[in-house]
């Protein structure tokens, strides 16, 4: 009883919220909204006009801008949405129940939560950046989403380097999973080297999608 109305605490309840929306839901989110914002001007038919007004490069570079800024303030509004109910739903069961007599002798050593505000941005932007990207190249909607889908879902871990592993490795390093959430045990590799790792694949996607962005008529869809 104890330790669940330490878990029911609106700092816990932040942190908690983090693990399961940035290591079940996030990638999934962002990663096809990455792929959307890729996609719509082809779906309905305005990539023209976006050529012809801005040039193709300054249009790829908007849509990233604009989202990271909207991950940004999706995963703030969230975070800020789960601390006040989380004050308010501890308040209400604390009417209840004497929570001064359910005592932990020792508390947990909890891990930053800034630190968890940034990984959980950081993932964010890795799926959307990777969704934006396979979009931008497959010209659709369709094909990036099946590719992300059996990744993510049926395909296992394919080894350290697999980008599941080293967030998953990350994740161990700045959450601590004391709630329902258990993230797999990742293989483990140094931590310069994962940053290193999603570093270059970043820089080869971008490098890749703007050659073959450039490749791409604008005009005959």
């Amino acid at each position: 009883m104890a330790y669940s109305l330490y878990l029911m605490k609106p700092d816990q309840v932040v942190s908690q919220t983090l693990e399961w929306m940035t290591f079940m839901f996030f990638p999934f989110i962002f990663a096809m909204f990455g792929i959307y914002l890729a996609t719509y001007e082809r779906k309905f038919r305005t990539i023209k006009i976006r050529a012809v007004q801005t040039g193709w490069k300054t249009n790829l570079l908007s849509k990233q801008l604009s989202m990271y800024i909207s991950s940004t303030l999706i995963v703030s509004i969230s975070l800020l949405t789960s601390y006040i109910i989380g004050m308010v739903l501890y308040q209400f069961v604390v009417q209840d129940i004497p929570a001064s007599e359910f005592k932990l002798e020792a508390i947990p050593e909890s891990h930053n939560i800034f630190l968890q505000y940034f990984l959980s941005l950081f993932i964010c932007f890795i799926f959307s950046t990777l969704g934006f990207y396979l979009g931008t190249i497959l010209k659709g909607y369709m094909a990036p989403t099946l590719i992300f889908v059996v990744y993510n879902f049926i395909i296992p871990i394919l080894g350290k380097f697999d980008i599941r592993n080293m967030l998953a490795l990350l994740g161990h390093k700045v959450f601590d999973f004391k709630g329902r959430v258990q993230l797999f045990i990742p293989t483990e590799m140094s931590l310069s080297l994962v940053f290193i790792s999603l570093f270059l694949l970043v820089v080869l996607s971008t490098v890749i999608t703007y050659y073959v962005s450039e490749k791409q008529t604008k005009y005959v869809i």
